[in-house]
């Protein structure tokens, strides 16, 4: 029986919920049964997300024809909030005229979304940003932030280093980082409590980190020997309090007070749906000092750097 209490829980966390639709675009995850959904899918996807009061959609010019599909699918007068990001500049050093190709690709996002507007506009890659000339990107985005183009300009960074350089230049509104039970770097070195100081908006993605969590290590090639036996022990004591990878891993991001959203890439209403549903239940699986389950290794937690592969889940 859920009470008034459960849905209180279950509502403040699905409207915390966001969805990351790069598999919308492109195929992406780690479990090889998970591939890229048609558009029926992906509408019955959004349909869900609608009724559920997930109002976060985290796409990209990058994604493949991502934007495109949203812009076939998302309803007149929908109420997602639509983070979308610039493309990745190419060189050493931002010039000036760059600021015309920044402020051209987001017309393209814009006419392929359908949309006048859009809630947040994100650096690709962070080096663009702090690199030289990055002044030329962070004036674009200002300029479209006063034309009321886009609500929120920020950034999406991968590790600590990026997001110190990032603030010790740029007053952005939104950053989107790595956290998850597995990749804890930002909780432990006190970057997302600065950055919620300075009263940035906080998006986490890689929550599954590529799908690791719920990987059997003994499947993962010789490049994950290191973290196999730290990754059994996670679904061990996941396993041994009832719960399920997926809502441990859900519970602790979450849970952090420093957050905003939560994106989570699906690929079927029925994943969303197994997501939503685990909310109400997640508090009651929070594990003992999940700091044991950190990974450090950067080139597990960051999957720019795996080798590709695809991994059958029983």
């Amino acid at each position: 029986m859920i009470t008034e209490t459960d849905n209180n829980s279950y509502s403040s966390r699905t409207a915390r919920l966001g969805i990351g639709t790069v598999q919308f675009g492109q195929d992406y995850a780690i479990d090889a049964a998970e591939v890229r959904p048609d558009d029926d899918e992906i509408a019955r996807i959004l349909h869900r997300a609608t009724a559920a009061a997930v109002r976060v959609l985290d796409t990209a010019s990058a994604y493949g024809n991502a934007e495109e599909v949203l812009g076939r699918l998302l309803a007149p007068g929908h109420q997602f909030r639509i983070v979308t990001k610039t493309p990745v500049f190419d060189g050493k050093n931002i010039r000036y005229e760059d600021r015309y190709t920044l402020t051209a690709a987001l017309q393209k996002s814009l006419e392929a979304l359908g949309t006048h507007s859009v809630y947040g506009l994100m650096i690709h890659k962070a080096s663009n940003l702090t690199g030289e000339g990055g002044e030329h990107l962070f004036d674009a985005m200002l300029d479209l932030k006063r034309q009321a183009l886009v609500e929120k300009i920020g950034v999406s960074v991968y590790d600590a280093g990026e997001i110190e350089n990032v603030l010790a230049r740029f007053p952005v509104d939104l950053v989107q980082v790595p956290v998850s039970i597995l990749d804890q770097r930002l909780v432990a070195g006190g970057q997302l409590s600065a950055m919620k100081k300075r009263g940035i908006e906080i998006h986490a993605r890689s929550v599954f980190l590529k799908g690791l969590v719920f990987v059997d290590p003994a499947n993962l090639p010789d490049h994950f020997s290191d973290v196999r036996e730290q990754l059994a022990h996670f679904r061990e004591e996941v396993a041994a309090c009832g719960a399920t990878p997926q809502a441990v891993a859900l519970s602790y991001v979450l849970d952090h007070p420093d957050i905003d959203t939560v994106l989570c890439g699906v690929t079927s209403s029925a994943q969303l749906g197994q997501i939503i549903d685990s909310l109400v239940d997640t508090g009651a699986f929070l594990l003992p000092d999940p700091q044991r389950f950190a990974l450090n290794n950067p080139e597990i937690l960051n999957p720019a750097r795996w080798p590709a592969l695809k991994v059958a889940n029983p």
